[in-house]
């Protein structure tokens, strides 16, 4: 589910401001030009400078102009009527894209006076990391864990139920045509080590984003549980397949001696 994102703020021109948002969620946009009355009327222009053609969002008279917007903000914008009315200026911008960061420039021209905004847009991204089995035989398993579409690049790291960091087997860090960071790491432990949670966790320290997932093998029990919200059907499948195929040539292994 996206989340909205929204900063108010009030500051002469020249002035910048630095809001944050994730990939995927929505951001408003908000500057306020004290005026406390009804400017809906108003030309309002959002641009961004490192854009041909460089406007985001341009509306007169209460009405969208499209004819100069950029095309990657078609369908992504829209200003907030009822802030209008009392002198604030709220753009909201639509799923955001890691595209979408950098200076906004907010000009407005009401009653003959001009107002100019101004702040930066930073994107970050993240997402929950999922575990898989790789390998595994009689005596240990080989988990992997992957969590993609990260900005900045992410850190992951392996711990155990005792809050202990364990050595990753490998770890592979891609970044994919829309700069964001696809992480994958491998752990091989022995399956008693799985009857306390281990923990992969994928941490970025700018956006201050960590995902966690945990996976373990419950003594007595017939599958793997993953602990978060999101199951992982890629290894309760696996390793229910294991146990189940272990039993079945056991099985096939004393109904073909009795056949002999």
């Amino acid at each position: 589910m996206a989340v909205l994102f929204l900063l108010l703020i009030s500051f002469s021109a020249g002035e910048a401001h630095t809001i944050r948002a994730l990939v995927g969620d929505d951001v408003t946009l908000s500057v306020d030009t004290e005026t406390s009355s009804d400017i809906s009327d108003a030309l309002i222009d959002w641009y961004k400078t490192d854009l041909t053609p460089d406007v985001v969002h341009l509306q007169g008279n209460g009405r969208i102009i499209y004819k100069d917007q950029n095309p990657a903000y078609r369908d992504r914008t829209m200003l907030s009527a009822e802030d209008l009315d009392r002198g604030i200026i709220s753009l909201k911008l639509f799923h955001v894209r890691l595209a979408d960061e950098g200076k906004y420039t907010c000009f407005v021209k009401s009653r003959g006076k001009d107002y100019s905004f101004k702040m930066l847009l930073l994107v970050g991204g993240a997402s929950s990391p999922l575990t898989t089995i790789e390998h595994f035989n009689s005596h240990s398993v080989v988990l992997g864990c992957q969590a993609n579409g990260w900005y900045p690049q992410p850190e992951l790291s392996w711990w155990n139920a005792d809050g202990l960091p364990l050595p990753a087997v490998t770890m592979n860090t891609i970044q994919d045509l829309d700069r964001l960071y696809n992480i994958f790491s491998t752990l091989e432990v022995e399956w008693e080590s799985l009857r306390r949670p281990l923990t992969c966790r994928v941490h970025q320290e700018l956006f201050d984003q960590t995902r966690e997932r945990e996976v373990y093998y419950p003594e007595g029990g017939r599958s793997v549980w993953d602990v978060t919200h999101y199951v992982n059907a890629r290894v309760l499948c696996e390793v229910f397949m294991y146990m189940e195929c272990q039993h079945l040539a056991k099985t096939l292994a004393v109904n073909n001696s009795h056949r002999l």
